[in-house]
């Protein structure tokens, strides 16, 4: 299938990107606004065409055209040419430098006597795409001026081009040898051979015929075995049988969907804030089902324009069809665009063209702020699409839009089942609402509650007081409901090392589940050090100090471990490598048949954000 991007076509160039040392600028010793011949990337013609030409023709055009009732300034932004050859006051752009770029400067309105537009500065987010356009080398598939309205597209002109002739079997040329081929396809292959004083080269052994067939078919190796099995046997019967094989794997349609979709622009996610379709791979194995089932072209082509609509024998096919759709819903679109209308319109366009590059091997979109230039596309048409489309509700919108989910029909018998287990993960889902509420309830609750004194505390506790310190720490009750008097901090200073030693003597040897108390904030550390020296030997673990913690609202869980009588029982809080502050509060020691859980476990099954750091 060919692509043709008619920026392309205006450049006349091969896209490629440049090299190490290659820019998109003005060359030192060029003229006034010449530029190096440096292709724009694919990407770069699409932000053209879809950013940066509406702003020029609707804030420009009026007066720096070749339609203008006066040329302000003899410049012209209506073509490449234009804007490379400049005006009364220098070229306006330097590609790839927008600080530089006297038409940045102006509609920035950095000089009061050269503010462009004079009457209104450009939006912000116009400015933006223009200094981003600049910035990418200004990269511009407009030739020449366009002379937009005066000129309607020769329709009938347009379909004698070769693309848009129906198919015909021509005649298979004549050939000198006649031997060689097994086809009318071969009769083609040589005859251009001949013309150019080539011959056919040898066939290929039993060996490499056979990794050919397997690397096309699925992309995947044969095996010693098979290489083996058909090398013993190279005989035309087992080899139309081993293409039978091939095409009856389900590796055959997971190689070759893969193909369609990348024409698709198939994602899992979006790449705004990366948001994940998790749905999308419905549509992922509809495709390799239907490559894999052999599905007509035009029926596949169907069930994805509006497969919804069609009728269908089965259930299996209605679920099928709807599934095929999500065609024209999977695009990489800005579903956080403010201006709804604006981000309709773009979703619209982005199926338009997607259609249309799939479907026709052409663009269409170009035709959204003007006639095709090549092929016969009249913006009038364009928008004939665009309604049809419109018409659908896609999106429900909110400060970041999303898709509307519509559910594929069930078979009836299993219709009260699937209410059941809508209630139940209603309910979990309800369950989970109300217990992140009170976490954050919890986390807010901490500022402004009474001290918890440590004669209420279970276990043994030892206070931020009795801890050894190393280092200047800093006595701290700004965050109230603290264990005890207060708590400790190393104020964010990270200028020298600074570490706690909280010691417990241990009145029977056995396991005990250890607790580290701190007070949470947006300002602490997310990766506290906190080191359990024990019989079991040293262990340290990370401790996120800006979630609230979780444990009797003070404490999160360091693991269970064994200490001995007379044995070492200790724990160091450091503030090493920490990205924030770190605080202290009081370190809990708990026998473990009465901790109520293990590690990074509470009553109740709350989680904690605690890891292992070593």
């Amino acid at each position: 299938m060919v692509f043709i991007l008619c920026g392309w076509c205006a450049w006349g160039l091969t896209p490629r990107r440049a090299g190490a040392d290659e820019v998109a600028r003005p060359a030192t010793d060029a003229k006034p606004g010449a530029l190096l011949a440096i292709a724009p990337t694919p990407a770069d013609l699409d932000f053209f065409e879809k950013k940066v030409r509406p702003i020029l023709v609707q804030r420009c055009y009026e007066c720096h055209s070749a339609q203008s009732r006066k040329i302000r300034g003899h410049l012209l932004l209506d073509s490449r040419e234009g804007w490379q050859k400049g005006g009364d006051s220098g070229v306006p752009i330097v590609p790839g430098e927008p600080e530089k770029s006297a038409l940045i400067k102006a509609i920035r309105y950095v000089d009061p006597d050269a503010e462009m537009p004079p009457k209104e500065k450009l939006p912000d987010g116009e400015i933006a795409v223009l200094t981003e356009w600049v910035k990418r080398g200004a990269p511009d598939p407009r030739a020449a001026s366009v002379v937009a309205g005066k000129k309607a597209i020769d329709i009938e002109a347009g379909r004698k081009h070769w693309a848009y002739q129906p198919l015909a079997r021509p005649a298979a040329p004549a050939v000198k040898n006649g031997t060689w081929g097994r086809n009318e396809v071969d009769r083609f292959v040589l005859a251009k051979l001949e013309a150019n004083g080539l011959r056919p080269v040898a066939d290929a052994d039993p060996a490499s015929l056979v990794r050919r067939l397997y690397f096309d078919l699925i992309g995947l190796p044969p095996t010693p075995e098979q290489i083996d099995e058909f090398v013993k046997d190279p005989t035309p019967t087992r080899y139309g049988k081993m293409v039978d094989e091939l095409l009856a794997s389900p590796r055959f349609g997971e190689r070759w969907g893969r193909h369609w979709l990348d024409i698709a622009r198939f994602g899992e996610s979006l790449t705004l804030r990366g948001f994940v379709l998790k749905e999308a791979w419905r549509y992922r194995d509809y495709v390799i089902e239907s490559f894999n089932s052999d599905r007509p072209f035009n029926r596949f082509m169907m069930e994805q324009v509006a497969g919804d609509l069609m009728p269908a024998d089965s259930l299996e096919d209605r679920r099928r069809q709807m599934t095929g759709t999500a065609f024209l819903a999977i695009g990489n679109f800005n579903l956080e665009e403010q201006d709804k209308k604006q981000l309709e319109m773009d979703v619209v366009d982005e199926q338009i063209e997607t259609m249309g590059r799939a479907f026709l091997a052409q663009t269409i979109g170009c035709a959204r702020c003007h006639d095709h230039k090549f092929d016969p596309i009249p913006t009038k048409d364009y928008y004939a699409l665009a309604g049809i489309l419109h018409s659908t509700t896609t999106l429900e919108h909110s400060n970041v839009s999303k898709w509307i989910d519509v559910p594929l029909p069930s078979d009836p018998s299993k219709e009260e089942e699937l209410k059941k287990q809508e209630i139940r993960v209603a309910a979990i889902q309800a369950r989970i609402k109300e217990l992140k509420a009170a976490q954050t309830k919890l986390a807010k609750g901490k500022k402004g509650t009474a001290p918890t004194p440590i004669s209420e505390l279970a276990g043994i506790v030892v206070d931020d007081a009795k801890a050894k310190r190393i280092g200047m720490w800093k006595e701290s009750v700004a965050v109230t409901g603290f264990i005890g008097d207060g708590y400790l901090t190393d104020d964010g200073d990270k200028a020298e090392e600074k570490s706690l030693t909280f010691l417990f003597d241990v009145p029977e040897t056995g396991k005990y589940e250890v607790r580290f108390a701190y007070t949470a904030s947006a300002n602490r550390a997310s990766n506290v050090s906190v080191t359990v020296f024990s019989a079991d030997g040293e262990k340290t673990v990370s401790v996120n100090e800006k979630d609230a913690p979780a444990l009797d609202a003070h404490f999160v869980s360091l693991g269970q471990h064994t200490f001995e009588k007379m044995g070492q029982s200790f724990v160091i809080v450091s503030n090493m490598n920490a990205n924030g502050h770190v605080t202290a509060d009081a370190v809990q020691f708990l026998a473990a048949d009465s901790a109520g859980g293990g590690r990074g476990e509470a009553k109740g099954g709350d989680k904690v954000n605690v890891a292992p750091a070593t």
